[in-house]
């Protein structure tokens, strides 16, 4: 049957044949974030691929179990994938669905400005698998529905909280936070 994966990937490769020198970063922001966490990993997977497939989402709901977890961590460990989510804080599209789905790769949580005008530095999280049982508690009730629960927040603003916090961002290397053990766990 078709699947629009292939029809990418029939587009995509020839371009990468031609210029072999290029780099593959995939995109997207809300239900485009989920769908580009699922091509990365289509794309990783694929053996006439250059790696790394870099993937950048924003405000990307959860798309799968802690197989999909694993096998993206499997692909990252491996150099194949580089994965970095963009979550504002309270986000809650971010947040679903809830029950048997996680989110792979690295977080980076973004706030915005209290009442009083100071900005909290971005959190960078990733899921490690030897992190123990109260550091995953932990990042399940922050990226909880519950404790997340915003009624007023505004799915919008995520160039501005990037604006933000430009300049800690720019000091940050993804290829840096990967080789980061103790963040990673591999």
């Amino acid at each position: 049957g078709y699947r629009k994966v292939d029809e990418i990937m029939a587009a995509i490769k020839p371009l990468l044949a031609q210029h072999p020198d290029y780099k593959l970063y995939v995109t997207g922001h809300s239900l485009g974030g989920a769908l580009s966490a699922m091509m990365s990993f289509f794309l990783a997977a694929d053996p006439d691929i250059p790696k790394p497939v870099s993937c950048i989402s924003f405000a990307s709901p959860r798309i799968g179990d802690d197989n999909y977890l694993d096998a993206t961590q499997a692909m990252e460990k491996a150099g194949m994938l580089r994965f970095c989510r963009f979550i504002n804080d309270k986000d809650t599209v971010a947040m679903i669905p809830t029950l048997n789905y996680v989110h792979a790769g690295f977080q980076v949580r973004l706030f915005k400005k209290n009442w009083r005008g100071n900005l909290k530095d971005p959190e960078i999280d990733y899921p490690n698998p030897k992190s123990g049982f109260f550091s995953r508690l932990g990042r399940a009730w922050d990226n909880n529905i519950i404790s997340g629960l915003n009624p007023g927040y505004d799915h919008g603003d995520y160039r501005e909280r990037l604006e933000l916090c430009k300049e800690f961002l720019e000091k940050k290397n993804l290829d840096e936070m990967y080789a980061n053990s103790d963040l990673t766990g591999f």
